[in-house]
């Protein structure tokens, strides 16, 4: 066997064991038990805002909306332009009544991503939704939890995380669906 059939018959190997590292249909079983864990985290870290929701993201709560444009923009050396873009619908909140209407809107996903009810649509709002809300209070109170909040909702929107321990699947079921 020459060295570049060697060669070659490695390359093989390697792209197989790829293929089937992503490829492969698994069970979606942990993936679905997943998500059900991290809605439930998700529903209650955000529940806990709710104890001073104008306090943690109001206009001028403990970390205004100002402070914070300023604290990005000085990161960059005064510069206008931020040297990174963070995006959170915050900044377009201005009343205590659409604060609240929105923030009971996130509970709602978080809730509906846990007990599985259009799961991949959930999965994609809780995602935007979860970074939005840490985007808003970095870099003041940006713990290692929102970062595993964001990741486990990304996560969840790459796979059928619907699949099993959800209303999606009882629906499915009862039309007959496999």
């Amino acid at each position: 066997m020459s060295a570049r059939g060697g060669i070659r018959g490695y390359v093989a190997d390697v792209w197989e064991a790829w293929d089937q590292f992503w490829f492969t249909p698994t069970n979606p079983a942990t993936l679905s038990a997943i998500r059900v864990f991290a809605g439930a985290m998700l529903f209650y870290t955000h529940l806990v805002w709710s104890f001073d929701l104008s306090g943690f993201f109001g206009q001028n709560g403990w970390l205004p909306t100002q402070l914070m444009h300023d604290v990005h923009q000085f990161s960059n050396g005064g510069l206008d332009t931020p040297t990174r873009w963070i995006w959170t619908y915050f900044d377009y909140i201005q009343s205590p009544t659409v604060l609240w209407i929105v923030h009971i809107a996130a509970l709602f996903v978080f809730f509906f991503l846990m007990i599985g009810f259009f799961s991949r649509t959930m999965a994609v709002l809780a995602y935007l939704i979860a970074v939005s809300y840490a985007a808003r209070v970095t870099p003041g109170a940006y713990f290692g939890l929102d970062k595993i909040n964001c990741m486990l909702a990304m996560y969840l929107m790459l796979g059928p995380c619907g699949a099993r321990y959800s209303l999606d699947r009882i629906w499915r079921l009862r039309r007959g669906a496999p």
